[in-house]
């Protein structure tokens, strides 16, 4: 893979409708290899980019995680090796935690060495983690509409019903977890029969309501919060969604398809281009 470069910019990215919020570009760095995810390590003041370099469940061991300055800059292409198809990231504390298809990794942030490597039984496409104030971490489970919990070293089924609707995009907030679902009636292109939305699950009663509103938006990947105010990817349409709670949602950006799971450090998005193995950064619209 070629270094990549960095396009630095100040674009409208995807022309929407008048009064629908719009995203300025800031920077756009490619030649990644399959790009799912990018997540912001506020401890270290940087991104870390999951590439699956491959299929989503091709498990050929060539995966690996990059490291990206906040501006961009590539810090370290393969920081971290060895993995599969990785997607989904989460930090808690001193450790990274990395979904793998079914498998699912514990890696020292500091080094980027894989410390554990779990095999979970029974799932089928391991896609997004979060990591929970208590030190709970949560996996969903895109194909068996199941969420996985990791405490205490322990890793176990935690829910599992048809009301997750192909579970993607997962973000803990406070007592509850808000997941991102591709939707209803997925057929073998990944097209659904029902687009996905927006779900909240009680963490200790488990029970699950969609967000009023935001019920039916699109194939959804990446859900992230900054100041109350949700934004989440639409990976078949290439939509950047922007969602207050009590209002519609708005269509913020049109990228590509392939807008995968994107990250946040609440000044800017930073969403992987998959289809075009590339990273990009908007603005946050106010």
């Amino acid at each position: 893979m070629q270094r990549p470069m960095t396009v630095p910019a100040l674009l409208s990215v995807g022309l929407v409708a008048a009064g629908i919020a719009q995203a300025d570009e800031r920077w756009r760095t490619a030649g990644f290899a399959t790009p799912e995810s990018v997540l912001h390590d506020a401890a270290h003041d940087r991104l870390i980019v999951s590439n699956m370099k491959g299929g989503p469940t091709e498990a050929n061991g060539t995966g690996y995680l990059s490291l990206l300055s906040r501006e961009g800059e590539v810090l370290e292409e393969r920081w971290s090796t060895g993995l599969d198809a990785p997607k989904g990231m989460a930090i808690h504390g001193d450790r990274l935690y990395v979904a793998d298809i079914t498998r699912f990794h514990v890696i020292d942030l500091e080094t980027g060495e894989v410390l554990e490597t779990a095999t979970l039984d029974g799932s089928a496409f391991l896609n997004d983690v979060t990591a929970h104030e208590s030190g709970a971490i949560y996996v969903t489970d895109m194909m068996t509409h199941a969420i996985y919990r990791h405490v205490d070293g322990e890793t176990a089924l935690w829910l599992q019903s048809d009301e997750l609707d192909h579970p993607n995009g997962i973000l803990a907030q406070g007592e509850r977890l808000i997941v991102g679902t591709w939707g209803a009636g997925m057929q073998a292109d990944f097209t659904t029969e029902v687009p996905g939305g927006l779900l909240a699950i009680d963490i200790a009663t488990q029970a699950i309501t969609p967000l009023p509103q935001a019920e039916r938006l699109g194939n959804l990947d990446g859900v992230v919060e900054v100041d109350g105010t949700f934004f989440v990817t639409d990976y078949m349409a290439g939509v950047l969604w922007r969602h207050v709670p009590g209002s519609e949602p708005e269509r913020m950006a049109t990228l590509q398809p392939g807008s995968a799971d994107l990250g946040t450090d609440g000044d800017a998005l930073f969403i992987p281009l998959m289809n075009g193995d590339e990273v990009v950064a908007l603005d946050v619209a106010e």
